[in-house]
């Protein structure tokens, strides 16, 4: 059997394993009792006084023989499985058995030497116990283990070793020392403010019992405590009768550095984080804890009913209990007890956090707030800068181990080009790289894979040279082509690494179907460093065609190291191939009776284009008027020249007579072309020429020069006219004079003038006639129409 358990290990198999103390049992196993001696190699003889052992066939160290027992080394090549044990006498006597060997078979030797009992257990300095494991690096030799100071105090409790998930046997050790020295009051309330400021168990109801509230707290740096059965306990300052106010559940264990908060009551969520980490129970009776304002003793005692720890307010400590606001200590654990408000300002009470916000042991936080630093940066075009971030958790603690990233809002002026974070503080270092003019706003995104929080926006701006390229305005010219050169300008010098851009042609009324113009696209161009120009060609195709001025855009994109002010040109491609319109003179005699047609032709240069040629056209009084009864006006809007011709016809109505009269003429007058830029050349402006086509044909039919003598037939002197033509003669229109002269002579001398209110018509006769050597009248104003 186990060397040291005897068979009292709870395993219903009792086992041996290899290069472990076994004990046989029996009788004549030896004919003496001898302990033996370490042989000079250190190790114990295989023959003790005549008796030896074998296991498996091999010799096995002996300790120890008696007629009744033997302990011996289970040799450490015996076999998993089952061991054959022989033992010999000095008799030769031979004792036979077998065992279960395993690989491991724990056992703990206690003092009675039989398995059971206290424990051959010494310390680090070989002393035996009982042992006080309060400063928490209590190690025990022999069984090897380090004994929680949370043990302190318990006094002699079982220790069993487990190995292989085999337990030894137990055995009993004694602890000493003081059971509840770091459970500590750490903060209380009795006297919750009023109003909803006094909600300390955060259930929406301030209730002066139920806010009341007792936290604990586990001083101690690494061991739970447990808290089961224990109880709050209270009693009047000075008093001896103790109430209990709350028993703590089986199973309540208080880590190290953490809290646990009991309140008088409510209805709250115990997992609430307000209250951080901490255990949060409440008392059930409707008593609560029953603190009072001006003074109380709160107990904490064991399941035993030892005390663990007591507090006191009110009287003579110096505490007031009732100024609506807890009692905590400052610092936390360590310090001494103040009104909360000395040390956190407003805040009246901090159930289950230290008295800064923060949760007590190890409670884990989630990212709540990201800051970023700085708020604002200007960096030019082509530079790098370096924005820095932290996260900090719901309670305001700094934050390691959780991922942060960086975005910018305008990848175009800035990018996040790499992140960096240290380990140690959490801090996140992103360098930003501008490529741009102008802003992006940079945030940091932090996540610990359930909660995710973003800072505020910071803000970058990159300053840098802006881009535009002008408009061109040309003619096509008739044939062959015609370059536009366009001027891509940067209003400063190019940056360290040039600025670059795409450039490309686009259709606008031109295209390059039509062929108005070659397409061209260029990318990866660049305005060097130092540089502020770029130029661009494009070719225009000349034609003769009539049409409207057309456009194209030549377009910049892509641009880095530079704004855009105008990435579009705009070239204009101005017609040069515009119509002109005129319109002949024409000239032709009217006739003696009925009409003629005066044609008029208006002419375009070139060929309408399609939709025509439009214009307005009409009459226009000269020497030729409508009133006269000469022609018959004419006014038309909107007429054509149709697609692809250059002429239109315009006929005017001129009305015969036989009156004798100079040319008359009208005017034709073409206004508001339109189609094809057409315009009007000259006056525009045709000259309708009326030819007189009338002669008169006057006698001097008679002649009387004794008027006013004595015994004259009449008393004036006077010639008579006579047309003895077909046409009328109008004096006022035609003027004509009647001279004379001395016979023999050639001194004409004008006898009369015409008058422009006296006409004869054609087949009469006009006298003109003289009284006392003078004449009396002219003969103009008369018409003498043809007989």
């Amino acid at each position: 059997m186990n060397g040291a358990s005897f068979g009292n290990e709870p395993s219903a198999i009792k086992a041996v394993a290899p290069d472990s103390i076994a004990v046989a049992r029996g009788s004549n196993l030896a004919n003496t009792t001898v302990q033996s001696q370490r042989l000079p190699n250190r190790t114990f003889p295989t023959n003790v006084a005549g008796t030896t052992v074998t296991v498996n066939g091999r010799a096995a160290q002996i300790f120890f023989v008696s007629p009744g027992q033997v302990n011996f080394l289970v040799p450490p090549a015996t076999e998993i499985g089952t061991a054959d044990v022989v033992v010999t006498n000095s008799e030769n006597f031979q004792s036979r058995g077998s065992v279960p060997t395993l690989r491991t078979a724990p056992g703990i030797f206690t003092k009675p030497g039989d398995g059971t009992g206290e424990g051959m257990i010494l310390n680090s300095t070989l002393q035996p116990g009982p042992f006080d494991p309060t400063g928490g690096n209590l190690r025990l030799d022999e069984v090897r283990v380090l004994v929680p100071s949370d043990l302190r105090g318990t006094g002699t409790v079982n220790l069993s070793v487990q190995c292989d998930g085999r337990d030894s046997n137990p055995v009993t050790v004694t602890f000493t020392g003081d059971p509840g020295s770091d459970i500590l009051f750490n903060e209380v309330l009795a006297d919750p403010p009023t109003g909803p400021a006094g909600d300390a168990n955060h259930d929406g109801v301030r209730d002066g019992t139920q806010d009341e509230f007792v936290e604990l707290v586990n001083g101690t740096e690494h061991d739970s405590i447990g808290l089961s059965g224990w109880t709050i306990k209270t009693r009047a300052v000075g008093g001896t009768t103790e109430t209990t106010r709350f028993t703590f559940p089986g199973g309540t264990t208080l880590a190290a550095g953490d809290a646990i908060v009991v309140f008088g009551g409510g209805t709250f969520n115990p997992s609430d984080p307000v209250f951080g980490c901490a255990q949060v129970l409440k008392v059930t009776s409707s008593s609560g804890l029953s603190l009072t304002n001006g003074g109380l003793t709160i107990l904490i005692r064991d399941g035993a009913g030892n005390l663990i720890r007591e507090f006191s307010y009110g009287g003579s400590t110096g505490l007031d209990g009732g100024n609506a606001q807890s009692l905590t200590r400052s610092p936390d654990i360590t310090g001494n007890f103040v009104q909360h408000t000395t040390v956190a300002g407003a805040r009246k009470f901090s159930p289950g956090l230290k008295v800064d916000g923060i949760p007590f042991g190890n409670c884990p936080g989630h990212p709540a707030t990201v800051t970023i630093a700085p708020l604002t940066a200007t960096i030019n075009v082509g530079q790098t800068t370096q924005f820095t971030a932290q996260a900090f958790d719901q309670y305001g603690r700094a934050m390691s181990g959780v991922t942060i990233t960086f975005a910018s809002d305008n990848i175009t002026v800035a990018t996040v080009d790499s992140v960096s974070t240290d380990p140690g503080t959490g801090i996140a270092t992103a360098t930003i790289g501008a490529h741009n003019p102008g802003t992006a706003h940079i945030t940091a995104i932090a996540t610990d894979g359930m909660t995710t929080a973003t800072s505020s926006q910071a803000t970058l701006t990159v300053s840098g040279p802006s881009l535009t390229i002008n408009d061109v305005s040309l003619n096509e010219g008739n044939s062959g082509p015609t370059t536009f050169s366009f001027v891509v300008s940067l209003n400063q010098p190019a940056p360290t690494g040039g600025v670059s851009f795409s450039i490309a042609t686009q259709d606008n009324t031109a295209t390059v179907a039509d062929n108005d113009y070659v397409a061209r696209t260029l990318t990866t161009q660049t305005i060097p460093a130092g540089q502020q120009t770029y130029n661009f060609a494009v070719t225009v195709n000349g034609d003769s065609n009539i049409e409207p001025n057309e456009t194209f855009f030549v377009n910049v994109t892509n641009v880095t190291g530079a704004s855009i002010g105008d990435g579009q040109g705009l070239g204009t491609i101005v017609n040069d191939d515009s119509p002109v319109l005129s319109i002949n003179d024409v000239s032709a005699s009217e006739g003696n009776t009925g009409t003629a047609t005066f044609t008029f032709t208006v002419t375009s240069t070139l060929p309408a284009p399609a939709g025509g040629i439009t214009f307005d056209i009409a009459t226009q009084d000269s020497t030729a008027t409508f009133a006269s009864g000469d022609y018959v006006a004419r006014s038309l809007t909107g007429q054509t020249i149709s697609t692809g011709q250059t002429t239109y016809t315009f006929d005017v109505t001129v009305n015969g007579d036989t009156l004798v009269e100079p040319n008359e003429a009208f005017f034709v007058k073409i206004s508001n072309p339109s189609g094809g830029g057409a315009t009007i050349g000259g006056s525009g402006q045709g000259t309708g020429t009326i030819q007189n086509d009338d002669t008169a044909l006057l006698v001097i039919s008679q002649v009387y020069g004794g008027g006013n003598n004595s015994g004259a037939t009449y008393q004036n002197d006077f010639v008579e006219l006579y047309n003895r033509g077909t046409t009328t003669v109008n004096f006022a229109i035609t003027p004509y004079s009647i001279q004379y002269a001395g016979v023999g002579s050639n001194q004409w001398c004008c006898l009369a003038h015409a008058r422009c209110d006296r006409h004869d018509c054609n087949g009469q006769h006009f006298r003109q006639g003289r009284a006392g050597g003078r004449y009396d009248g002219a003969i103009a104003g008369k018409h003498l129409p043809g007989r």
